[in-house]
């Protein structure tokens, strides 16, 4: 026969790990849902301005509304969604000065990760990234099949700088831009032309000058910005700042 103390000592463990259990299965649960919300949002199934009902999209997922709102309250954390005073929670709206500054941020982030991981990083990941650069190449620019490349490919090279920070956050970035952009930008007729040749970005970051990587990825990412400045010109939208072609 156990003591008192064992007793108590066991209920704790128990007790310990059955928690652990649950909140391990609700979390799990809520990460499916995000990722089920957002992928709604990346195909257009929740446009900007969608007012969200927790208790529909529960009732639409076969789940309780706690996981729904632990998804929305993440998403709206990263930007997606916004909560207005008496209206409720919607999915963000946004407009080309939005896309403009999540653009500077992103440039921002990825340039100085380049001066992280240029030159052996890259080399040692080369014929990798080689093969996400040459499917990237052969893909229009607009359209979720290029996006998902374009996304899987630079947090590709972000990841090489190893620092778990600034890795998580342009991670955040890049989807959210990219969402917006997608509004905007990637979905306008005729911006299936303008390629990006990740081939001949590869080939400068394989060096190991931190300058040159850097001025390698400001030039590539140059061919967005040239898009959202005709984008600001057509809408007769001041352009921001020194963004000027």
């Amino acid at each position: 026969m156990i003591s008192h103390e064992q007793a108590v000592e066991n209920l704790r463990i128990g007790i310990s790990e059955s928690t652990h259990h649950k909140s391990k299965k609700k979390n799990s649960l809520a990460n499916e849902v995000y990722s089920i919300l957002l992928e709604m949002l990346i195909n257009k199934e929740l446009p900007p301005g969608t007012v969200l009902n927790r208790r529909d999209i529960a009732k639409q997922l076969g789940v309780s509304v706690a996981p729904v709102l632990e998804a929305i309250i993440q998403l709206e954390l990263e930007g997606y969604f916004v909560t207005i005073p008496r209206k409720g929670t919607i999915v963000a709206p946004f407009g080309l000065k939005e896309i403009y500054e999540h653009l500077i941020v992103r440039e921002a982030l990825e340039c100085q990760a380049a001066r992280l991981y240029c030159g052996k990083m890259v080399r040692d990941h080369y014929e990798e990234l080689l093969v996400k650069a040459a499917l990237l190449d052969s893909t229009f620019v607009n359209g979720q099949g290029n996006w998902n490349l374009e996304y899987d490919f630079h947090e590709s090279l972000v990841s090489l700088s190893e620092s778990k920070m600034l890795i998580n956050e342009f991670s955040r970035m890049i989807r959210l831009g990219t969402f917006y952009s997608m509004y905007h930008i990637y979905s306008s007729p005729g911006k299936e032309r303008i390629l990006k040749n990740h081939h001949e970005l590869l080939s400068l970051l394989v060096k190991g000058d931190p300058d040159v990587a850097e001025k390698a990825i400001r030039d590539h990412l140059w061919t967005t910005k040239i898009m959202l400045i005709e984008e600001f010109k057509l809408n007769g939208i001041p352009v921001p700042g020194n963004a000027i072609l």
